[in-house]
Parts: C-alpha cells; structure tokens; sequence
C-alpha cells in the first residue's frame, strides 16, 4: 500500500513566504501515515515568466523546507519550482526524501501559449523515481498532453502530474488524467492550483486521483483549498495488469529531444 496526499490551493502571485506559511498550515491536516506529499507547479510563485528576481538553487530556502517537511512527515515531498543552475532556468519537479537525498525531473514541454521556453530550458529526460518499492514517473502540467513522452515503457506504477491548469481547458485535464491512467494501466494523480492569477486567469484545481483502470478514486471539489488523500494497492494494480496484459502489445516509438 501508498498513502499519497496532494495539496489543491490558491498560490499568491510571486510570493514564495505567503506560499509557504499557508502550506504549512495546510500541512498540519496532512494524515501522519502518509507517504507521498504532493504539491502543485511552482507551488511558491505561481506560473510566472519572471526566473531572474525569483529562481532558487538546489540549495535554496525552498529546497530546504521540503527537506525540513519531509523529515518532519518522513514522507516523500514534491512539487516545481524555478531553480537556477548557472544562467539558466529551469521549471523542476523536485523529489525530497526524508533522509534528505534529492531527485528531479525538468519539464520537457515549456507551455506554448506563455513562451515558457523563452525563460526556462526545457528538460531532455523521462525520469522514474523508485520508492518503497513503486515506480513513479514525474511530469508537469503541460507534459500531460503528449502521450508519447508519457508511453508506459519504464514499467511505472505511479504517474504524477503537478500543473497551474487553467479552468477554460479544465475539461480537457480531465480526460488527459483518465486517459495517461488508462493507457498506461498506472494510477494516475494531478494536483492543480485554484485562485486566480496576476493576469485574470482563472484556476478550478479539478485536482484528481485516478485508478489504473480509469475511474476516479478521489477529485476535488472545483475551487476549493483541498486535501486528497487515497490509499493505492500495488497488489491491485499487479492483478490487473495480470487479467488484462495490455501493455505487452504497445507500440514503442524512439523519443527525440
């Protein structure tokens, strides 16, 4: 069994202080059994075009509280950030381990519509985390919509998605999310910001955990400052896979970057 836990909130434009006082109100609900915290992308600033003034290194302040929070839970703890390396910029899915090891994960698709790829580097690497004895596959909001970067060839288990999705294309979230679950036979979990944002933009969350067979295990209340919590069954998912041997037949392409 995985209990996973993700944070649906509204994030305060640029304000890396204000985010992480209300998260850590937020996480004093947060079941003490949990193993994984998720959180949404650049969960400190919101979707900002704006690295240089507010940009971390790996060893930044935000780095450092999912460190503390991690250790604190001894739980996983994840969610983007921007993270300076050098000049360049980057939109990292940060993994924290409670012994305070570090994984990451770049967004591999900067989002068209704002010209994220004019700020931040796109990331060239599928990434699998293994932890207690799952295998989770990263990804970051507009990396949802590629089924081929998402293809269920690293034998995942575990598909997660953190995103600043906005409520006008809150349907097609939904079904990318049932969709990644279902062709990949993987739970699937996508934790959404809510609020609204500097410029007008608005966010429902439709924050959702997803069963590997396509239903939903838990969705959140649209707009609403939520905690989700499921338990997942890697027994489950292994009889599954087992009854139905769907993903021995899948096609398998070579990705370029």
């Amino acid at each position: 069994m995985l209990e996973v836990t993700g944070i649906q909130f509204p994030i305060i434009w640029e304000d890396k202080n204000a985010n992480l006082e209300q998260l850590d109100s937020l996480i004093n609900d947060v079941s003490d059994s949990t193993d994984i915290l998720i959180l949404p992308e650049m969960f400190t600033t919101g979707f900002s075009m704006n690295p240089v003034p507010y940009s971390e290194t790996m060893e930044g302040t935000t780095v450092d509280w999912m460190k503390n929070i991690a250790k604190k839970m001894d739980s996983a703890v994840c969610g983007s950030i921007m993270i300076q390396e050098k000049n360049i910029y980057r939109n990292r899915f940060l993994w924290v381990l409670p012994g305070g090891e570090i994984d990451y994960y770049d967004k591999a698709h900067p989002f068209c519509l704002n010209q994220e790829g004019k700020y931040f580097e796109a990331g060239k690497n599928r990434k699998v985390f293994e932890y207690k004895a799952w295998r989770i596959f990263p990804n970051i909001c507009y990396d949802l919509r590629f089924p081929i970067w998402n293809r269920n060839d690293m034998n995942y288990d575990l598909y997660i998605n953190v995103a600043n999705w906005p409520s006008i294309r809150s349907f097609a979230w939904k079904q990318f999310l049932s969709a990644r679950a279902l062709e990949n036979q993987a739970y699937t979990i996508g934790i959404n910001r809510i609020g609204t944002d500097v410029f007008g933009v608005e966010f429902s969350g439709d924050s959702r955990i997803v069963s590997f067979d396509g239903t939903s295990v838990i969705e959140a209340i649209p707009g609403n400052t939520q905690i989700l919590h499921a338990i997942l069954s890697k027994e489950k998912l292994d009889n599954y896979r087992k009854k139905y041997p769907f993903l021995a037949d899948r096609d398998l392409f070579e990705l370029k970057k």
